[in-house]
């Protein structure tokens, strides 16, 4: 998981919450390794394409400007995100006993 925070021309500013950080004996100490220090950047082209994005909308307003900004993106060029109304579909198990052996 990374938390993408920003942007900056066609690099991507982020949050890692995987650092590794020192051991922590004091609950205040502890507390501080919950957090990122660190803002890294990466390439938009070096993101892995099968990447999951997630927002975070405060208010239903939020959220309906949101779609309305990603559908009109995709309008008027090829989008990076795709979304679905609707969940994909699910396949039973037993529906494809015939075409993998378990």
């Amino acid at each position: 998981s990374l938390y993408l925070i920003g942007t900056d021309g066609q690099r991507l500013l982020y949050l890692d919450p995987h650092d590794t950080q020192a051991f922590a004996e004091d609950l205040k100490e502890e507390y501080k390794t919950y957090h990122c220090r660190t803002i890294r950047v990466v390439e938009v082209k070096d993101i892995d394409p099968s990447i999951l994005v997630g927002f975070v909308c405060k208010t239903e307003q939020d959220f309906n400007e949101l779609i309305g900004f990603l559908e009109k993106t995709a309008e008027e060029c090829d989008p990076i995100i795709h979304m679905g109304i609707e969940p994909p579909a699910v396949v039973e198990l037993e529906d494809m006993e015939d075409e993998f052996q378990l």
